[in-house]
């Protein structure tokens, strides 16, 4: 009776090693897809065309932002500004998600710093801390980026630039 119990094929063999695998991937890619859709969910609702304010809620002539998000917990945001255009690649807090620090960099001259960001999702805001570290004196400024409506000079302008890009 014992030894019936262990009276395996070379077959059963195979199909164990196999359904192990299978197993192993199945449970592999339902993790890797999991933490795809939980970034996917924390961070893609960031992207989208901002318009630029003072910390005082003041219109920024010229200043507006565009948010892409990269994957996982990264964005990029593409600006112009009074000062020129900039670029800033911002990687967002897994834990936090609402928290995001990142640097940034002037196309057209040497001029960077850090970007630190805190999103309000109920206001479609995001608070904007900016430290210049380019010119030796750490320079910090404050200001907001508020997501665009449909009749703002920013949508618009992010509507000509989407056509112009199709």
């Amino acid at each position: 009776m014992f030894s019936a119990a262990w009276n395996f094929s070379a077959s059963d063999f195979v199909n164990n090693i196999i359904a192990g695998i299978v197993a192993s991937v199945a449970t592999w890619l339902i993790v890797v897809l999991s933490a795809k859709i939980s970034s996917w969910r924390k961070f893609s609702g960031l992207a989208g065309w901002y318009d630029q304010y003072s910390i005082d809620n003041i219109p920024i002539a010229g200043g507006r932002t565009q948010i892409r998000w990269l994957g996982k917990n990264l964005i990029v945001a593409i600006g112009t500004s009074p000062e020129g255009s900039w670029v800033s690649h911002i990687a967002m807090n897994e834990s936090m998600p609402a928290v995001g620090s990142g640097f940034y960099q002037y196309n057209d001259r040497l001029d960077c710093g850090l970007h630190e960001i805190q999103y309000n999702q109920t206001a479609s805001t995001i608070f904007v801390h900016v430290t210049n570290t380019s010119h030796g004196k750490n320079f910090t400024i404050a200001y907001l980026w508020r997501r665009a409506d449909s009749g703002t000079a920013t949508a618009q302008y992010a509507a000509r630039w989407s056509d112009e890009r199709m």
